[in-house]
């Protein structure tokens, strides 16, 4: 993979593949103890890569959104790229999905509600409906701990 990276760097299934595949490899704890220290910055830098090579080619904004919202790392640049990602195809659930979960990292509980409610009703991508329930009913938890904190002070 290293090759196929090395001879054609233009090639943005090159890169994202590549990020893929050492994903996968630290999934499987297969990663030497130099490329695992190194495994985040080595995935952005592919992922960065193959949206600048092919800004069109969404499942590397997927794939970088959901490593920076794991990290909890530039959320606000992953929020500016999912937005972007949705103004090429706004039915995409699973990024505003991600989008909603972003939000949520972020503090912003009403914009993410705005986008999470109606990706939990009927209709939608049953797998993302019921994500959106998950986080939904999570905030809600969250939300209401939130009162009760402040009732008691």
């Amino acid at each position: 993979m290293k090759r196929a990276i090395a001879a054609d760097s233009r090639n943005p299934i090159a890169h994202y593949y590549y990020a893929r595949t050492l994903a996968q490899l630290d999934r499987e704890d297969a990663l030497s103890d130099e490329e695992s220290a190194t495994k985040n910055e080595m995935l952005r830098t592919h992922l960065t890569r193959s949206i600048e090579l092919d800004p069109a080619f969404l499942e590397s904004y997927k794939q970088l959104a959901s490593l920076n919202l794991a990290l909890g790392e530039q959320l606000e640049e992953t929020e500016t790229l999912l937005r972007n990602a949705l103004s090429m195809t706004p039915g995409r659930q699973d990024m505003a999905l991600l989008l909603g979960q972003t939000m949520l990292r972020m503090n912003k509980t009403a914009g993410a509600r705005a986008i999470l409610l109606p990706l939990s009703r009927v209709g939608g991508n049953p797998e993302v409906q019921k994500q959106a329930e998950l986080v939904l009913k999570n905030l809600d938890l969250y939300s209401g701990d939130l009162d009760a904190v402040r009732e008691s002070l």
